[in-house]
């Protein structure tokens, strides 16, 4: 009788994922259709969203940087390009039955459009959309904020784009100095040694904008990096200097610029070429009418 019994959990052991084909595809799990659900380790509603945090993570004390949507590239590309570089994993997630319904699939893993990724190096919150409505954006925010005080974290840094036609002669691209603002006297003094350009008159819409109202009423630490942008067309060299900015801030040498770098290069001649194409085809356009 007892060996019938381990037989019968032996064959229940074989039907688990983990002794399936999907074992025989180790490293390759992102191709095998199959992926591990998330442990909801906290769980807290905000007015009309929801922030969830998975498993237990050593994140006290890192920098949280945010990525919003706004008017240039820059603050999309550097989180994503941070999350890839330094391989953070994910530890939870902002939702609201008011963000549009959606999956966001990565890796073989789906998940919600608001994400958080980090480790005790830094926290990324990555946001692949607009927030809809201005209820859902301050309690996005009161998210974040209590986020970052519960985990005592070091600052939460916003990025922003700021529209400009300022051309640096010498390359050809916007100005790569970027504009700032910080109730960290550290990061500030850090700024200035790189010749960045303290904010002094301005107005900063959606999340980032809250983020910088609300925090500066908490027990947190603030700060945000405005990069030059193009007014008419996208532009990625902002986030190239915003993410050397950050690397210089982390002190972490191991987060590669280079890919990056080429990345936007390609974005730029590719614009260029564009608009040339667009000025003979108007041209052409121009000069045919003439006939007509």
């Amino acid at each position: 009788m007892a060996e019938k019994e381990s037989k019968g959990k032996e064959k229940k052991d074989e039907s688990k994922p983990g002794n399936s084909a999907i074992e025989k595809v180790k490293g390759s799990l992102k191709t095998s259709g199959y992926y591990k659900k998330s442990h909801v380790q906290f769980s807290q509603d905000y007015g009309i969203v929801r922030l969830r945090e998975f498993g237990t993570f050593d994140i006290q004390g890192a920098t949280i940087v945010t990525g919003f949507p706004s008017v240039s590239l820059a603050s999309i590309l550097t989180v994503g390009y941070l999350k890839e570089q330094m391989n953070l994993p994910m530890i939870g997630v902002i939702s609201s039955d008011t963000f549009p319904p959606r999956a966001i699939i990565e890796n073989g893993r789906p998940s919600h459009p608001i994400r958080i990724y980090g480790d005790k190096r830094i926290v990324v919150v990555v946001a692949e959309f607009k927030i809809p409505t201005t209820e859902a954006a301050y309690n996005v925010v009161d998210a974040i904020l209590d986020f970052a005080s519960r985990h005592k974290s070091k600052m939460v840094l916003t990025l922003e784009g700021l529209p400009s036609d300022k051309i640096d002669p010498k390359t050809g691209l916007l100005d790569e100095k970027l504009h700032f603002i910080s109730t960290n006297r550290e990061f500030s003094e850090a700024m200035l040694a790189k010749e960045h350009i303290p904010l002094t008159d301005a107005v900063i819409t959606g999340v980032t904008g809250l983020i910088l109202a609300e925090g500066g009423m908490r027990d947190v630490e603030l700060g945000c990096l405005l990069a030059p942008a193009a007014a008419h067309y996208p532009d990625a060299h902002g986030a190239v200097n915003v993410v050397k900015t950050i690397v210089d801030w982390l002190k972490e040498p191991s987060i590669d610029i280079g890919p990056l770098e080429q990345s936007a290069k390609r974005l730029h001649r590719n614009i260029d070429k564009f608009l040339e194409s667009a000025k003979d085809t108007k041209k052409n356009s121009s000069s045919a009418s003439m006939f007509l």
